[in-house]
């Protein structure tokens, strides 16, 4: 699907009030919005991809919230396609996120976290663009189960 002009402008005009560029060594390398609306979020994910959270609130002062999350290669994509239409500090900050990015070697890592070796055990990649080892996400399906 070809995206039009027009929407890449309502998307990075919301992402500028509304989003995060995230890439870090503690976090992932992501693009993320938070709402309560839920109907600007379904037209990122109609746009770009993704997936939507429900966060219920934590405290009396928050509110519930939808948020929708973009990582891995697609939110780099994302990232380098909005960038000339954002503000100054929202360019800074997804330069920021894209040097980060560009540094990892994530073809190159042969294990996860875990130990386990991709190659031999297989990738799950989420929908949101986030990757684990298949033998992670079993064993987190299985402990899922047991509690449930």
């Amino acid at each position: 699907m070809a995206v039009n002009v027009h929407e890449l402008y309502w998307a990075a005009g919301f992402l500028e009030g509304e989003g995060s560029f995230i890439g870090s060594k503690k976090s992932a390398f992501q693009v993320t919005a938070c709402q309560v609306q839920k109907q600007p979020l379904e037209r990122l994910v109609k746009l770009f991809g993704g997936t939507l959270f429900w966060r219920e609130p934590g405290n009396l002062r928050q509110h519930a919230i939808w948020r929708w999350v973009r990582c891995g290669k697609y939110a780099a994509g994302i990232m380098m396609t909005l960038y000339s239409l954002l503000s100054p500090r929202r360019q800074e900050q997804a330069k920021s996120a894209l040097t980060h990015w560009k540094s990892l070697k994530i073809k190159d890592r042969e294990l996860c976290r875990k130990g386990h070796e991709y190659k031999t055990v297989g990738v799950y990649i989420a929908p949101a663009g986030w990757r684990t080892c298949r033998e992670c996400k079993r064993a987190s399906q299985h402990k899922y189960m047991q509690s449930h």
